[in-house]
């Protein structure tokens, strides 16, 4: 009887567990991802990526999405959060409660970014969307913590120069924002109004709504220009800064081809990239640019600029010519 009794316990316990991992589990979104597209973001966007780091999880079940299972959740972490309805902030206390104050500084202003990334990006992804998920920002303390957090979302190394990091997980259930991370010295006084907490997170949640809204089931593909310049367009990051030099308008023409991707060495598909969209917004209106922006959701860059009538080498030439003349440039002798 005892023996039954234990058995039927651990039958009892077992059962409601499977259960319940598979109520969390969230339902298949994509019966299948296309070969091309696996391609495309393993080789195109690498771990130690500047501003994303995408992990491909296709293989396993699934797991759940809650928060309950965020990083920022482990109590060995010694983690504190602030939280709303759309966020979840995580930092670590101290005694002058300085790292609370910015985590209610960036809850503050990631609720303010919601209406931004809505009318450029088309829609944003509430919990609601993505299986009940709050999105997860982190606000570690030091530049050591910085780089172990991102590896640790990663689950992989990941070493980087960046201020800030968006990873995020591709999975049959959708794309699962791991987390945001914010590097400390975005908090700093020193830190230049392009370089502020709140110009990297209006960034970095460009991105977690950009890779949200890609449809994984098409043949997708897209440069680094166009996922980092659309993200420095939205936080209009160089916008209201000087014409550009002559010597960055020479750049552009001579290396950056709207039909691969721009050289990392330079960050130009940061600068350059988001002075793409400012070019398209000055010649076609912003309605072209989040027209442009939509139609690479679910098509290739070739294929989004044939979808908008446009073509990629015209519109280098035009995008270089109007800079030529913003800086009052006459000619430029390019050896080609």
């Amino acid at each position: 009887m005892v023996l039954t009794t234990i058995l039927f316990g651990l039958t009892a316990f077992f059962v409601g567990h499977v259960y319940k991992t598979g109520q969390d589990r969230p339902p298949l979104k994509y019966a299948v991802i296309p070969q091309g597209t696996l391609d495309f973001l393993r080789n195109h966007i690498p771990g130690d990526n500047e501003g994303t780091g995408i992990r491909i999880d296709i293989d396993g079940e699934g797991r759940s999405w809650s928060n309950d299972n965020d990083f920022g959740k482990k109590a060995e972490e010694n983690w504190s959060c602030e939280e709303d309805e759309n966020f979840i902030v995580y930092y670590h206390r101290d005694k002058k409660a300085e790292w609370q104050g910015n985590a209610q500084a960036i809850l503050k202003c990631a609720n303010k970014n919601i209406h931004t990334l809505a009318e450029l990006m088309g829609k944003y992804f509430y919990p609601a969307d993505v299986n009940g998920r709050k999105l997860p920002i982190y606000l570690p303390t030091s530049d050591g913590e910085y780089q172990a957090v991102i590896s640790k979302l990663f689950e992989g190394p990941c070493s980087t120069s960046s201020i800030g990091m968006t990873i995020t997980s591709v999975t049959l259930a959708g794309c699962e924002t791991i987390g945001i991370v914010i590097s400390p010295k975005t908090f700093k006084k020193s830190a230049s109004a392009n370089n502020n907490y709140a110009c990297v997170l209006l960034h970095e949640m460009n991105h977690y709504v950009y890779l949200t809204s890609l449809d994984y089931s098409k043949e997708i593909g897209y440069f680094n220009w166009e996922i980092e310049g659309v993200a420095d367009y939205c936080c209009s990051r160089s916008k209201y800064e000087q014409a550009l030099s002559a010597d960055k308008i020479h750049f552009i023409e001579r290396n950056c081809s709207l039909d691969r991707d721009f050289p990392v060495e330079t960050n130009s598909q940061y600068w350059a990239g988001e002075n793409f969209f400012y070019y398209m917004e000055e010649t076609y209106g912003r309605d072209k640019v989040k027209e442009f922006i939509h139609s690479s959701y679910s098509l290739k860059t070739a294929a989004v600029f044939d979808s908008l009538s446009l073509d990629e080498r015209e519109e280098h030439s035009k995008w270089v010519k109007l800079n030529m003349e913003k800086s009052q440039i006459e000619e430029f002798s390019v050896a080609k």
